[in-house]
């Protein structure tokens, strides 16, 4: 064989693997069909290989590694938008097979303005989209992203007040001591402005911030250890807050669901009993409720009296809470029972947003249904109150 030919071979055998390193490790299906399928008993369907982000009404957001999928009505996932992070080691996010193997599907936080504006959270920026119109804006830098910084914030760490103001809370991955605050953004994500900042040392990180619809005060959740440890409320739009509780692990906390009466949260602590928590608003004083096998991540208020919490690390569980901080067991998937090595532990996602007549719960880092969501119907839940007798 002559050089020309060999050298035509090469680039030929270069060209197939780069084919194959896309189809395998980068490429993301245009279209995620449901398949009907079975949980705890119940008809459910199940659309594989995507991370849940938010959910209302009947449409649902979704991504696979940088890109973004909307259900609507029922119907499939369509992908309707990539977003493409700055160069750097957040590219690393575009292979499959590293996503798997350090455990970080949860590369990008969403939130639909409309059916057509979303503001993402994705590679340490903030992205505007606008499907409609075709247009990409990448804007506000993130302080800590990257190794040694942070991974920018929780699933719940994002969420937007009645008044259209978006909050994100900083999540510090590492425990040095750095000032660590709540962001704010009038404009729809346009531009952001620190609110409020703990000094440094004082938390070391914020696991969650949560608009109450019912008055439009802002709660904020932190950790880790006792003295991180603050539930706190603010009635100025997050200028200030006044401590619901602190100093305790029973403050500690990864997500709120608001109610007429109440405001609950489940605990995120590694080395006690963790309970769900309700703080009463007349009384305006915190009572401890239902053990829970593990930590909480995720919780969603799926209706006038009832919260959907995610559980994670040693389990990946889904229970439903009421307004009085009762909770009693849903869904269970199977996790190794063996701390993952690298990044985060098992547990199940839910979509931000609330209601709707259907429930969807989001498996992760799970033996089975890795990263698959299900669809099941709310009224299948069971009912801590009715659990209870009442």
């Amino acid at each position: 064989m002559d050089a020309p030919s060999i050298a035509l071979l090469l680039v030929g055998v270069l060209v197939a693997a780069a084919l194959l390193v896309w189809a395998v490790e980068i490429r993301t299906p245009r279209r995620i069909r449901w398949s009907a399928a079975t949980l705890a008993g119940s008809g459910a369907a199940s659309a594989p290989g995507l991370v849940l982000q938010h959910a209302e009404g009947t449409t649902v957001w979704a991504t696979r590694a940088y890109s973004i999928y909307r259900s609507s009505d029922g119907g499939p996932f369509e992908r309707v938008a990539r977003v493409r992070p700055a160069w750097g080691e957040a590219w690393g996010g575009y292979l499959r097979s590293l996503r798997r193997t350090f455990g970080y599907q949860e590369l990008v936080e969403l939130w639909p303005l409309d059916d057509d504006r979303l503001v993402v959270f994705a590679g340490g920026h903030v992205h505007r989209l606008d499907l409609r119109a075709g247009t990409r804006e990448r804007g506000f830098e993130l302080r800590y992203f990257g190794r040694g910084r942070g991974r920018g914030l929780m699933a719940f760490g994002l969420d937007r007040t009645a008044d259209g103001t978006f909050y994100f809370a900083e999540y510090v991955t590492e425990s040095g001591n750095r000032p660590t605050g709540v962001w704010r953004s009038r404009d729809d994500g346009a531009t952001w402005q620190l609110a409020y900042e703990f000094d440094a040392g004082t938390v070391r990180h914020i696991h969650a911030v949560h608009g109450d619809p019912r008055d439009g005060s802002v709660w904020i959740g932190t950790g880790d250890r006792d003295e991180h440890s603050f539930v706190g409320r603010s009635t100025d739009g997050g200028d200030s807050y006044e401590w619901v509780g602190r100093d305790a692990q029973l403050y500690r906390t990864c997500a709120f669901a608001s109610f007429d009466a109440s405001v609950i949260w489940a605990m995120d602590a590694d080395f006690e009993q963790n309970h769900v928590l309700a703080w009463d608003r007349a009384t305006q004083t915190v009572t401890t409720g239902s053990e829970l096998p593990d930590v909480t991540y995720y919780a969603r208020r799926q209706d006038d009296q009832h919260a959907l919490l995610g559980l994670a690390q040693g389990v990946a569980e889904v229970w439903v809470a009421d307004a009085q901080a009762r909770a009693v067991p849903w869904l269970s998937f199977p996790v190794t029972g063996v701390p993952p090595k690298r990044g985060p532990s098992p547990g199940v996602r839910l979509a931000r947003g609330t209601g709707g007549d259907d429930v969807y719960v989001n498996p992760l880092r799970t033996i089975d249904h890795e990263s698959t969501i299900f669809r099941l119907a709310a009224r299948d839940m069971p009912r801590p109150d009715a659990a209870a007798g009442a």
